[in-house]
């Protein structure tokens, strides 16, 4: 009983006294090292990132955290596995299904509301938990402790991964990374001493890295790599694991399409334009990892049209030498070659091979997983030359003060490596200090892409500062005039500084350029509304119903101008298609219950109102409508109660202090 109990347990000491090695290869790292190593990985990664604590919200975490229903309640947890990664977020919807993630926002807003040092915390602690994952991967491969750290180190400190841990939404690539690696690291444990916790931890931790990303997807390609080099079996026996994790697949591919509108597996260009593009992604993204340098925060990377083509041919020469190099160094070196080619398989999902990523074609949070094959591979050529250059103990000193310099030297340069990295990670994490210096950067690394500068008119319109907002919109218009949302999003600055016929211009060229613009069309028939221009609005919005039955949204707001008009059975109708398309809007059951309030139907009035305020508590309207049917059933307090929760909400709202100033003289007369 106690050799089997033995044989379930995985510690990293074990793996670092070379447990899993061949005799000859035992005890070559020492168990306290592993942990002095492990003390080294987790100290360079706090001295890396240590400066994110205090930075803000940037791009989609302002969405994703800030605006996100989902995530602001545990319950039900079910809920997150059943939705997109933009579903808590008014008019956004998506083919990312990335529960995991969602999820881990929501346990940050349990705990730390919307106070961003916990979400970067978060994020540290993930990575740090991924590089020590490397090292226990590379100490299974290499069987080399100082490799290993190498290995490590560089993963902790590499500057490619300061977007995917600065960057609170590009969490995505910390867990996928986490849990595929651990999934790893079990199977080579499994292989080589066969316990069946160890294959079924994996499978289950591979299960785990394809909720929290999709492109996990590649793993099973990286197992058969694997044993392609390392397995001692029969071809046979080697690919059967392989091939059983890939069947793993399915069952995550039912549940991505059952929840999903458009599960996304498909490629959004032509197969041949994405493979003449990829050789030029594939061999810039090598690039970036052996030199670090012009790093953008944003890569304006232009589909490629033709195979002859600079772009497309000089790539695909460099990709073809580099794979033939590789092959030529398994001969002399398997670790190498393995890393070398682990890096590339794992880069086929971001290369626009099987779907062009949008709206970033390439971006550096890509390599967060890409980069272990990258520093697998450094941390293999560290342990090459040490091994070359220590001398052995028999060996007399005086003899060997020359490779005891060149040792020194070897060791010196990995710690300068690791050093000048870690200074380039931390100068860059800047770049995602708060949402303006973002977009700056993302304008002036992509100066001619009109989605930057959208991007920082959205900031600056956010801001207040609508003039620079003007300025940034007219510009992604020059770029290409053809963007609706640029269009609309002009149209809201315009309405905002009392502009409101150039307003109207805009938003009918977005309408026009796009048809299924649900909210251009439904901010025009407001604006029309607004101007008084009753038929102009009612007419919108019913074009708006035509071109997209389905959008919910439209159906409510054509409601609310039937309701103004006080055609009630109109306003019904169209109030109900809204629930009926989503049963927890909630400006559609507050909208209801106005309806239901100038019927005099007070008790549905209440039912609607109570409704909308279970589903946002925060809904200071809805507070505001069920105390003034509360008044009209003669309920002062509970009228009272509303109207002040109302006021905690928008301090500054006139009406609302209005009314409650209202009930309370009520109170006073005895009402």
């Amino acid at each position: 009983m106690g050799k089997k109990r033995n044989r379930k347990r995985l510690k990293v000491s074990q793996i670092a006294s070379g447990a899993f090695l061949p005799e000859e290869k035992k005890n070559k790292i020492a168990p306290v090292s592993a942990w002095k190593h492990v003390v080294i990985i987790v100290v360079l990664c706090l001295a890396t990132y240590a400066n994110t604590l205090s930075m803000d919200f940037v791009w989609d975490d302002v969405q994703q955290i800030k605006n996100n229903n989902q995530i602001k309640s545990l319950s039900p947890i079910t809920s997150f596995f059943t939705s997109d990664v933009w579903s808590g977020v008014k008019d956004h919807s998506s083919s990312y299904y990335r529960p995991l993630f969602t999820l881990s926002l929501a346990f940050d807003h349990a705990l730390w509301g919307e106070r961003t040092f916990g979400y970067h915390l978060t994020n540290i602690v993930l990575h740090i938990m991924s590089a020590i994952a490397v090292y226990i991967l590379a100490l299974l491969i290499l069987s080399d402790g100082s490799g290993a750290l190498l290995s490590a180190s560089v993963f902790a400190v590499h500057p490619v991964h300061a977007e995917a841990v600065t960057w609170i939404s590009g969490r995505s690539e910390l867990l996928w990374a986490l849990f595929m690696l651990s999934s790893f690291s079990l199977y080579i444990v499994y292989k080589k001493r066969k316990g069946i916790t160890h294959i079924a931890g994996s499978l289950a931790l591979f299960f785990l890295s394809l909720l929290s990303k999709e492109t996990a997807i590649i793993f099973p390609l990286v197992l058969m790599l694997y044993e392609l080099f390392y397995g001692t079996e029969g071809l046979k026996r080697r690919v059967r694991f392989p091939v059983f994790y890939a069947l793993t697949i399915i069952p995550y591919i039912i549940l991505r399409t059952e929840f999903l509108k458009n599960a996304g597996l498909v490629g959004n260009q032509s197969l041949l334009l994405r493979m003449y593009t990829a050789p030029g992604l594939f061999a810039e993204y090598l690039r970036l990892l052996i030199l670090p340098f012009n790093l953008k925060v944003f890569y304006d990377v232009s589909i490629k049209k033709t195979f002859l083509s600079p772009d497309v041919i000089v790539p695909l020469i460099v990709l073809g030498l580099i794979l033939v190099g590789t092959l030529f160094v398994r001969r002399h070196d398997k670790g190498l070659s393995f890393s070398l080619l682990f890096a590339l398989i794992v880069l086929i999902p971001v290369t626009g091979i099987v779907r062009l990523l949008y709206p970033a074609f390439m971006a550096d949070r890509y390599l967060y997983v890409p980069s272990v094959g990258f520093s697998m591979a450094l941390g293999t050529l560290y342990a090459a030359i040490a091994r070359k250059t220590e001398p052995t103990p028999d060996q007399k000193t005086d003899s060997m003060r020359g490779s005891f310099w060149f040792s020194n030297k070897v060791r010196l340069g990995g710690a300068f490596i690791v050093a000048a990295l870690l200074i380039l990670t931390f100068q860059r994490n800047y770049r995602w200090k708060d949402d303006v210096t973002f977009m700056r950067t993302m304008v002036k690394d992509a100066p001619n892409s009109d989605f930057a500068h959208y991007n920082l008119g959205t900031v600056y319109d956010r801001m207040g500062r609508f003039e620079e907002a003007l300025k940034e919109y007219q510009v992604a218009l020059t770029l290409r005039p053809n963007n609706a949302q640029a269009h609309n999003n002009l149209g809201i600055l315009y309405e905002k500084t009392g502009r409101l016929d150039e307003a109207v211009k805009e938003y009918q060229a977005a309408v026009k350029l796009d048809p299924s613009h649900a909210k251009a069309f439904s901010n025009l028939g407001l604006l029309f509304r607004r101007m008084s221009r009753a038929a102009d609005a009612l007419r919108t919005l019913q074009d708006a119903v035509s071109f997209n039955p389905s959008d919910s949204s439209l159906h409510n707001t054509l409601g609310a101008v039937y309701l103004e008009q006080k055609r009630f059975n109109e306003a019904a109708g169209e109030i109900q298609i809204a629930l009926r398309l989503n049963p927890d809007y909630v400006e559609a059951h507050n909208n209801l219950g106005l309806l239901f309030k100038k019927m005099n139907r007070l008790d549905d009035a209440t039912r609607e109102f109570q409704v909308a305020l279970g589903l946002n508590p925060q809904y200071a309207e809805a507070h505001s409508n069920l105390g003034i049917v509360y008044v009209m059933q003669g309920r002062i307090e509970d009228a009272i109660t509303e109207f002040n929760r109302a006021l905690s909400i928008e301090p500054h709202n006139e009406a609302f202090r209005s009314n409650f100033n209202r009930a309370k003289e009520q109170r006073k007369k005895g009402f």
